[in-house]
This record gives C-alpha cells, sequence and structure tokens, in this order.
C-alpha cells in the first residue's frame, strides 16, 4: 500500500528481484516488474482495482519494449502471483482493447482474487486480514463517490484502521492486524465483509466492488491459473468459477489446483508446488 512498497523501491537497495524474474533472467528474457498506480507515484494505490491493475501490466509490456528499443512484435509472458495474479487476469481480459499490439504469448495468473466480496469473507482471520483495509483506502482513492459512504460504515477505529494501513507494507499489516474479523472497525456489529455483502450497501460502494470483478471478458491468449485447495486468503471457489466461466467462452485455460496445509504459508503453496509445470508451460508458448 505504501509508496516505500513499490517493487522499484526494494530493487533500487539492491534487494533481489521476486521470483521467477530471476531464473527468467537465467535463460536470456528481458524482465520487467511493475510498480502498479500509486506506489512510488502520486497518489494512493488502488489496490486490486481490476483495470488499473490489468492496465498498469500491459503498460509496463510497453514501456519495456519502448525502453529497450525490441521488436513491436516482441513475444510477452505475463506473470503475477496472488495481487498480482489479479492483476494479469485482468490484463489478460484488457489486452486486446487496450493493448491489441502487444504479441502476448502466455499469462500466468496465479492465487486470483477473482471476486472481492468473497475475498473479504474469507480473509477474515486469517494472518492478511489487514489487506481488506489496502481495498477500502484503494476504492476511496479511486472513487471519491464513495468516501463519505465508505466513512460512513466505519467506526472511530476503523477510520484510524484505514489511516494506518495506508502507510504500511505487508509486513506491517501482519503484525498489526492479523486474524481480524474488523467487526470492531464498523459502525454495526458486522464485520467489514458483511457490509459490504449487506443489502443495505450505498449503491455506489456496491457497485464500484462489483466492478471489481474478473471474468466480464474471455482472455484471448492461453492462461495458467493456479490455486490452493485449503489457501486462507483467497478462496478456491471464486478462480474456480473465473476458469469455467473463461473455459465455457472459449478461451485456452490450463488450470491446475493444489491442496496443501502449511499454516500460514498456504497461501504461497499454489506457486511453490506448480512452479515448474508452470515454468514448462511458459516456455513451451513462448516456443522455447
Amino acid at each position: 500500500m505504501a509508496d516505500n512498497c513499490a517493487s522499484s523501491v526494494a530493487l533500487r537497495y539492491e534487494a533481489p528481484p521476486t521470483p521467477p524474474a530471476p531464473q527468467l533472467l537465467a535463460q536470456g528474457w528481458n524482465v520487467a516488474i511493475v510498480d502498479y498506480q500509486g506506489l512510488g507515484t502520486p497518489g494512493v494505490h488502488p489496490y486490486l482495482n481490476r483495470e488499473v491493475a490489468g492496465n498498469n501490466t500491459l503498460d509496463m509490456a510497453r514501456a519495456a519494449i519502448e525502453t529497450l528499443q525490441l521488436p513491436t512484435d516482441t513475444p510477452i509472458a505475463l506473470f503475477g502471483y496472488s495481487q498480482g495474479g489479479g492483476a494479469t487476469a485482468a490484463a489478460a481480459e484488457l489486452a486486446d482493447e487496450y493493448a491489441s499490439e502487444l504479441n502476448i504469448r502466455a499469462v500466468y495468473a496465479g492465487a486470483i482474487p477473482a471476486d472481492l466480496t468473497d475475498t473479504a469473507l474469507h480473509i477474515r482471520g486469517s494472518a492478511l486480514a489487514g489487506l481488506v483495509g489496502y481495498f477500502m483506502n484503494g476504492l476511496i482513492a479511486e472513487y471519491p463517490e464513495a468516501k463519505e459512504p465508505i466513512e460512513r460504515m466505519l467506526s472511530p477505529l476503523g477510520q484510524d484502521f484505514l489511516k494506518l494501513t495506508a502507510d504500511e507494507c505487508i509486513g506491517a499489516t501482519v503484525e498489526r492486524w492479523p486474524r481480524n474479523d474488523t467487526k470492531a472497525f464498523t459502525a454495526n456489529d458486522l464485520g467489514i465483509a458483511e457490509n459490504l455483502r449487506s443489502p443495505e450497501l450505498s449503491p455506489v460502494v456496491r457497485r464500484h466492488v462489483e466492478e471489481q470483478a474478473l471474468g466480464t471478458k474471455t482472455p484471448s491468449m492461453p492462461v495458467f491459473v493456479t490455486h490452493n485447495a485449503l489457501d486462507d486468503v483467497l478462496p478456491v471457489t471464486s478462480a474456480r468459477k473465473l476458469v469455467q466461466k473463461w473455459q465455457k467462452a472459449g478461451a485456452d485455460i490450463t488450470y491446475v489446483e493444489v491442496d496443501t496445509d502449511l499454516g500460514d504459508g498456504t497461501h504461497g503453496l499454489a506457486y511453490v508446488l506448480t512452479h515448474d509445470e508452470m515454468l514448462a508451460w511458459v516456455n513451451q508458448k513462448m516456443g522455447y
């Protein structure tokens, strides 16, 4: 959420790039890592905003081609997991309209947050429960008309929660807000997730939350999706529904599901356990 969470900040201080960038660099690939809007740049980061994240990802591919002076038809693979999986899934849906000139050969989208109300309900009580603050901050930043109804939903403690999470990275959020049901953060006896599902939710907020759902368009390129059935952060049911919707519309989808529990490390297992299969798939689609 905070500016200092940006990938470019970590790289500036010589932190190693996140996987699988090292493996791809070793293969001789060019690798570009996107910060997303509002991370290290003016404004608040609109966390998990479908259109913004998808367009940011596609813009990064454009910027890499231009900066490195590569041929305009350079083959491209998009890779993302969790928040990044939502971004690459959105990019796959938006590419034909927003960046039809890009030669996208393959998309990896792991642990996709496909439905944000389902995600908000599922994440309650997990180590990453505080991430709902990122999403609420992003809604207010991207849709100013949602600010007043969201603030009415919150208690004074809830308003402090949003202010604090706006300046946090994931480590601080896990430390400060783990396993929270957010009921103390609202003006009624419902948590934030239940309020987002409530019939009494402001129509303005409801509309903008619903706009973030994936599955409204169909990817035209092959997509590899993976998810852990026991993921404690992102619900597998939403990923399954998205895959089924894409497949029914004729998309080329490879779906690999794992079923392994590792406590607070469970969320990342779908990447770890499918890494080799995913990388072989990406290389095959890219023609290597």
